[in-house]
């Protein structure tokens, strides 16, 4: 054995391919926590919180929403155009690149446009030794997009000027025709039946994010920071500073149930509480904060671009209503807002405008995610980590913050972490009553609101959607009992808006539906059940107030206890002696 010449090899970077952006960041915490001698001679042993099963699915799922989102921004055109005395000596390294192996179906390939089938709409295309045809019915999302009007599909109708020979492009392996059939017998016959198939594809320009957590125990389950590691190995998860649009409109409804309206009575201050039953005017707003009001003059408007008079801040959420949020916020205060931002975990710079209700000012998914997740935690703070343990070359350990129900911990250390879990003192940020409130609202944007499409995972679910202006960034950050997860999309540098017909419901929900459908699988839970300070009340949503037998329209809402309508609304067709003359 002495005389055995040793041969040594370096380890495979198996956490690097399969969750580069976690473990970048996992490398980074070391080195601060240890320096870089330590991280990279120390023979540390590190155990992370991340799934990597869900990871997978994370990476999947954000890519192929990006992929969508990025064939319905057009086509961009070819990698390349080679003229034609290269195409043998083109198609020669190709298929030495790609070898005699057959291609994969499924899977992105570089292929030469040999020729253009006009009279059948088909396009000839060779991948090194290999060549199909592409119809059609494969290129169709190559038209030219309009980007303000959401009629106008990037659909196109035939292959034109589209593509010529000699165009470099990239192209997926289809297993078969039907793939891409449409179901018009006319536009179907030019499809071939046989040989090789391929639809066309580009690399996406947009960008995206997911980040998924257990509230409870903070793990860090899932993060994706980018379409792609080796392209971008900037981590949008944690720093993209992005404007959340209407995801941030929770924020300012939660804090006002929390804090209230101050208001001023003979010199006294007094707090009026604010509940899912304040009545808000939802109509026209123009506000002028200078003196020249043409250089100072800020006008929102609802995204719908319609305004619905008095409705209930309940509507008002569920909806996504703009101009109901920016009057919650003149209620509880800008300040207010500010400060409890701060507490639930926001730390991005947040300008004191009216646009602040409406998420006008960035802030990151990982600050967002905290905030979400402490909803699902009753009004806990959640605390994220990636580490669970750090042991040294001989196993001793540095460092533990393992949950009480982690799978590694043996049964006595499990019961010890529980029953110093039971009589620890967390963090209280709202009251559970508050919480509960809050998440009453999110899981009715995602029953009936704006969040509709999340209904698909049959199982409780609560959320909010977000889109900016022009839709520049759509978001998805939603929680369950046991997930809190944000998905992002958008260009890195604003270039372009997505496109009218792009919004946090209709594109980014769909990624995070995807993602928790596949990493929720076999888990089962009920609905958030509601604390002993709420009672529940049958109001009028035009008034507020109590309801009556015969009120059109009137809904059961949770209240704080003591916060709860008190007046009851007139029957229909009675009025009060003094309201007699009064026009009605």
């Amino acid at each position: 054995a002495l005389q055995q010449k040793i041969v040594t090899k370096p380890l495979p970077a198996l956490f690097a391919n399969k969750v580069p952006y976690f473990t970048a960041e996992v490398r980074k915490a070391i080195k601060r926590q240890y320096g870089k001698e330590k991280l990279n001679k120390g023979g540390l042993q590190v155990f992370t919180t991340i799934d990597t099963e869900k990871q997978m699915i994370a990476r999947r799922k954000v890519r192929a929403g990006l992929v969508s989102l990025d064939m319905r921004q057009g086509y961009r055109g070819p990698l390349g155009i080679i003229p034609r005395q290269y195409w043998d000596e083109a198609n020669k390294k190709a298929a030495k690149y790609y070898g005699d192996k057959p291609l994969i179906p499924g899977q992105v390939y570089a292929g030469l446009v040999m020729r253009i089938d006009h009279r059948n709409q088909k396009v000839r295309v060779q991948v090194g030794k290999h060549k199909g045809w592409l119809p059609l019915a494969g290129m169709r999302w190559a038209g030219t997009p309009h980007s303000y009007r959401s009629y106008r599909r990037p659909r196109l109708s035939r292959i034109g000027n589209r593509l010529k020979p000699g165009y470099w492009i990239m192209v997926e392996v289809l297993k078969s025709w039907r793939q891409i059939r449409t179901g018009n017998r006319y536009k179907d016959r030019n499809i071939p039946r046989e040989g090789l198939l391929f639809r066309l594809r580009q690399h996406p320009k947009v960008e995206g994010a997911l980040l998924s957590i257990d509230p409870h125990s903070g793990y860090v389950e899932a993060i994706v920071g980018g379409y792609s590691y080796k392209r971008s190995q900037f981590n949008r998860a944690l720093f993209a500073c992005r404007q959340p649009g209407s995801s941030f409109k929770p924020i300012v409804y939660t804090t006002a149930f929390e804090v209230g309206e101050q208001k001023y009575k003979d010199g006294k201050k007094e707090i009026v509480p604010l509940s899912p039953g304040t009545i808000l005017l939802d109509a026209p707003l123009v506000y002028d904060s200078g003196t020249d009001p043409s250089a100072a003059r800020y006008k929102p408007s609802n995204y719908t671009g319609r305004y619905e008079g008095p409705v209930t801040a309940r509507k008002a959420l569920v909806s996504s209503m703009n101009i109901p949020a920016i009057k919650m916020m003149l209620k509880v205060g800008m300040d207010n807002v500010r400060t409890y931002a701060r507490r639930y975990g926001i730390t991005t710079t947040l300008r004191k405008e009216l646009g602040m209700a409406l998420g006008q000012s960035c802030v990151r998914p990982w600050e967002l995610t905290q905030f979400y997740a402490m909803l699902a935690r009753g009004g806990l703070r959640a605390q994220p980590k990636m580490i669970k343990m750090i042991l040294d070359r001989d196993s001793h350990i540095l460092e533990d913050e393992r949950s009480y129900d982690d799978p590694t911990l043996s049964p006595e250390s499990r019961l010890n972490r529980l029953e110093h879990k039971l009589f620890e003192k967390e963090e209280r940020i709202i009251s559970k009553e508050t919480a509960f409130l809050i998440t009453n609202l999110l899981r009715q944007v995602v029953s009936g609101g704006t969040g509709y499409k999340v209904r698909k995972l049959g199982k409780p679910a609560a959320g909010k959607t977000g889109t900016t202006n022009d839709s520049f960034d759509v978001w998805f950050t939603g929680f369950t009992p046991l997930h809190t997860t944000v998905v992002w999309l958008g260009f890195d540098k604003n270039e372009r808006p997505l496109g009218s017909w792009e919004s946090g419901g209709s594109t980014a929900a769909p990624v995070w539906l995807a993602y928790m459908k596949e990493a929720t699988k076999g888990l089962k839970w009920g609905e958030w059940k509601a604390p002993p300070g709420i009672v529940w009340r049958r109001i009028d949503p035009k008034t507020g107030k109590l309801a009556n037998v015969d009120t059109p329209g009137a809904r059961r809402i949770p209240f704080k206890r003591g916060t709860e309508p008190t007046q009851t609304v007139e029957r229909r067709g009675r009025v009060k002696a003094e309201n007699f003359y009064q026009d009605q």
